[in-house]
């Protein structure tokens, strides 16, 4: 699905479910929060706060995150949620003050509110997120010599956040005694299990030569959930166009014909049960409930698991086109990717035809020397696909998320009674 980028929200939409309780933090709300329980002492004022994120469980939760501009031309990344069954009590005790008199503080608790709130240092589920954890797993995966860094001189910007998922920044380290003496590299930051599965796709990945057309895998220190590769100067296209289509069958035909190992890690895409997304109107559980069953089985090769046009750049040094985000790459359904790609089009220009959404891409993966593709089982998926974009919109409270769900799921079913591929 399309990468993070700016969106207008509607923090109304869990109350329209019936989860009033649910309800996001509004920005005055953040500020205030931050002011009083996450700033240190002596902090710049907030001047303005942007909402970021936002990933609603229905039943269950709302997480969100917002980029705070202070006073002083710096800024701050405050996450947020808020939970159904009172979990903000059990979490506390873990809300404590931080790391001495006047200095930051990583989370905060607000009883009335039923709010956590907390820097990205202290995301529970990320704990390589904190700064000194980041310069040993470095030097223990063997990108510099051990106590080379200077821990007072790292450098880093916080990419993206997804609170409790994941984390990607730019790190720029400072060394002692070495050339260069200063090291760029970007850093990859997932719950502990989770960064364990990445680490070792891309071993096996660099082992087959992937790492022609991806960015080099450096290591990993699983324990604090930290992966480590290239930092690359890239151009990407502009968000929502699509005109490198044959270069991005070119990259899929490359990747989805690497030799498997029988004893691969297979990986698929995360499962949620998107019903109770689609509950917040009945119009939409009808439209779901009217679509065929995906086909079960079908062709395992190497896949990049999360591809869209966003996961496509140039590099600048030597002009040649790179996969990016490899964090959901594994063994799976190559197809899902090609999938990925034609309905992303179709839902971003619903006036595009299947043909015009698929033919660049699929044209160009047959001559690069692709797979087979099954022009059923294509069509189910990119069904499939739209659905998935229709449950997304809800999920992060988009505005217009209903219609834009609806006009998903009717794209869907006109795709999924197709009967061939016309291209």
């Amino acid at each position: 699905m399309s990468g993070l980028r700016p969106r207008e929200r509607d923090a109304a939409l869990p109350a329209r479910a019936g989860e009033p309780r649910l309800a996001a933090p509004g920005v005055e709300e953040i500020a205030r929060g931050f002011r009083e329980a996450l700033a240190p002492e002596g902090a710049p004022f907030v001047t303005r706060v942007e909402w970021t994120y936002a990933r609603w469980k229905p039943g269950v939760s709302i997480t969100c995150a917002y980029a705070l501009a202070l006073e002083d031309g710096t800024s701050v990344v405050v996450a947020a949620k808020r939970y159904v069954d009172g979990k903000d009590r059990l979490l506390a005790a873990r809300a404590a003050a931080g790391d001495g008199p006047g200095g930051p503080r990583r989370r905060a608790w607000f009883e009335d509110a039923q709010l956590v709130l907390w820097t990205p240092a202290g995301d529970r589920e990320l704990a390589g997120l904190d700064e000194r954890k980041l310069a040993r797993a470095a030097e223990g995966a063997g990108l510099v010599p051990v106590r080379a860094i200077r821990r007072r001189r790292l450098e880093r910007a916080l990419l993206r956040y997804k609170p409790e998922r994941r984390a990607v920044l730019r790190l720029d380290l400072c060394l002692r005694d070495a050339e260069p003496d200063r090291l760029r590299i970007l850093a990859r930051v997932h719950p502990r299990e989770r960064a364990g599965e990445i680490a070792e796709s891309r071993r096996a990945l660099r082992e087959l030569g992937g790492e022609e057309f991806v960015p080099a895998f450096l290591g990993a220190d699983t324990e604090a959930g930290i992966l480590f590769e290239a930092w690359l100067e890239v151009d990407a296209a502009a968000p929502g166009t699509f005109g490198h289509a044959r270069e991005a069958g070119r990259l899929l035909a490359s990747l989805h014909r690497l030799p498997v190992d029988p004893e691969a890690l297979r990986t698929e895409s995360e499962v949620d049960d998107l019903a109770p997304l689609f509950a917040i109107d009945p119009a939409l559980e009808r439209a779901v409930a009217g679509l065929p069953a995906l086909p079960t089985g079908g062709p395992y090769a190497w896949r990049h698991g999360d591809f869209h046009p966003d996961q496509i750049a140039r590099e600048r040094r030597t002009g040649r086109p790179r996969l990016l985000d490899l964090d959901r790459v594994g063994v799976g359904d190559p197809l899902r990717d090609l999938a990925s790609w034609i309905a992303d089009h179709l839902d971003e220009d619903p006036g595009t035809s299947f043909e015009a959404a698929a033919f660049p891409l699929l044209e160009c993966y047959e001559e690069s020397g692709g797979l087979e593709v099954d022009p059923r089982r294509l069509e189910l998926l990119v069904a499939d696909e739209l659905v998935l974009r229709g449950a997304a919109a809800i999920r992060r409270l988009q505005a217009g998320a209903v219609e834009h769900a609806r006009r998903a799921l009717e794209h869907a079913r006109e795709i999924a009674r197709r009967g061939r591929v016309r291209a």
